[in-house]
């Protein structure tokens, strides 16, 4: 009889598997959140092209509080479709901003 040697449990293979635990793509905790990205990235990558200062996120997402979450994926999607993104959003969100005080 040899003595083989078995290693203890704690230096055995782990059987947990990691490869479900992805990394969340976004950091979007909630579906306004998510619906509010392409706002974000969209009006920060304009201002950067056109030489400014992107407003921040906080900012963005304050002027657009009173925009119904419902509300929020076709107006991205009129945005779109329109030749000029940030000059309608400006139009929609931050005159009426300016209204309301």
């Amino acid at each position: 009889m040899e003595n083989e040697y078995q290693a203890p449990m704690a230096f055995k293979k782990s059987t947990f598997d990691f490869s479900r635990f992805n990394k969340p793509t976004t950091g979007a905790t909630s579906e306004r959140a998510s619906l509010l990205e392409p706002f974000i990235e969209r009006l920060q990558r304009d201002a950067r092209l056109a030489g400014y200062k992107p407003m921040s996120k906080a900012r963005i997402c304050m002027l657009m509080a009173y925009i119904e979450t419902e509300d929020l994926y076709a107006f991205h999607k009129k945005l779109e479709a329109s030749p000029c993104y940030g000059a309608i959003w400006n139009w929609y969100v931050v005159a009426k901003d300016l209204n309301k005080k």
